[in-house]
């Protein structure tokens, strides 16, 4: 439903009890045994494969990698026009900081993602309101147990503005379409448990 059909598209569940999902280029997405467990519907877990699936196609991983690129040619230059800000702790840490910088998405990419995720989840026949729901459930638990979900707000930050604007995309949805979509499985639950 994509339009990126022509992906060698693979996913895996990662047995990891943090709370996390991501992607690789190329087709690849990694959705984590904790993140399992905490959807409570077919279509939560949807909406978190559908948003990973968009960052695919919309490339921004790649993005992120040319940037760091980018960013990396300039440091290179920057070593060599005043060596000592490359050297020892300044020089790591200079380093270090670049990488960081380009190891999460940004805010523009998120929405991209979630506006793409919703569009997915829908033509799949899965209800997408399970995409804010599942936002919900994040922000629920970062502020029950934030360790659990430290690696997903890293590299994925939720604000409750984007489940308001995933809301407002899924309005411009027929609400007659929305009450035919598939919000959970018999399925989903059997593996949920068999997973537990």
């Amino acid at each position: 439903q994509t339009g990126a059909a022509n992906l060698p598209w693979r996913f895996y569940v990662v047995r990891d009890p943090a709370i996390n999902a991501f992607n690789v280029p190329g087709g690849l997405v990694y959705i984590n045994t904790g993140l399992i467990a905490q959807a409570n519907s077919a279509a939560e877990l949807a909406g978190a494969m559908a948003h990973e699936i968009a960052h695919v196609t919309q490339r921004h991983s790649m993005q992120q990698m040319a940037k760091a690129q980018r960013a990396n040619i300039g440091l290179t230059g920057l070593c060599l026009f005043v060596p000592s800000a490359c050297q020892g702790v300044a020089g790591a840490a200079l380093q270090v900081g670049a990488q960081a910088g380009f190891a999460k998405f940004s805010r523009n990419d998120e929405a991209s993602a979630d506006k793409f995720g919703v569009s997915y989840v829908t033509r799949a026949g899965i209800d997408p309101r399970g995409m804010p729901s599942m936002f919900r459930i994040l922000i629920a638990e970062r502020q029950r147990n934030p360790s659990s979900v430290d690696a997903f707000f890293a590299s994925h930050p939720i604000e409750e503005s984007r489940v308001a604007n995933t809301e407002a995309e899924i309005q411009k949805i027929n609400p007659v379409v929305i009450k035919s979509l598939t919000r959970d499985t018999r399925a989903f639950q059997t593996f949920k448990t068999r997973l537990s």
